[in-house]
């Protein structure tokens, strides 16, 4: 894996975890088991780690992580959050998705509407193509009140509306 590619992994994986920590109330921790196949902790060796020894690494990952995270903010220009738009009136209807945005952060529909991707549904977001369908319905997530049903893939996002 190249340098570029594994500091926007770490740098991804940080993310997801702080707001999956945030959003439960607990430290964050990176599970090995939910970041690596099986054939690449045997490749590596992270098979043969003791429970300890793994509980170690998942702390020292998600502490890096962190690092990693906070050295590539840049506090001169800190990025503004976007803001949420107000009830959305596509609730409980099918839409197509337009367009996938920033390797997934970010969801276009066919009415235009865009919508802030919760990081930690990212990685099924990013996966998501032009043109399957999609239902927005509501999420029980204050910070991500709605929630991205793609009835192609089966799979959902949480979502928060940043622009109707």
């Amino acid at each position: 894996m190249n340098t570029s590619r594994f500091f926007l992994f770490v740098n991804f994986l940080a993310v997801a975890f702080v707001a999956l920590a945030n959003a439960q109330n607990a430290p964050p921790r990176l599970p090995l088991d939910r970041l690596m196949s099986k054939e690449d902790q045997a490749a590596t060796g992270v098979s043969n780690l003791t429970d300890t020894e793994r509980a170690a690494l998942e702390v020292w990952l998600t502490n890096f992580g962190l690092r990693v995270m906070q050295a590539g903010q840049n506090p001169a220009a800190p990025k503004a959050a976007p803001r949420a738009a107000g009830p959305y009136a596509g609730l409980n209807v099918e839409h197509w998705i337009k367009a996938v945005v920033e390797r997934g952060q970010t969801i276009q529909l066919d009415d235009g509407s865009l919508w802030q991707i919760n990081p930690f549904n990212k990685i099924d977001a990013i996966l998501w193509m032009g043109v399957e369908r999609v239902t927005v319905i509501e999420s029980n997530n204050p910070l991500y009140p709605y929630k991205l049903v793609n009835t192609d893939s089966k799979s959902a996002a949480e979502a928060k509306l940043i622009s109707k």
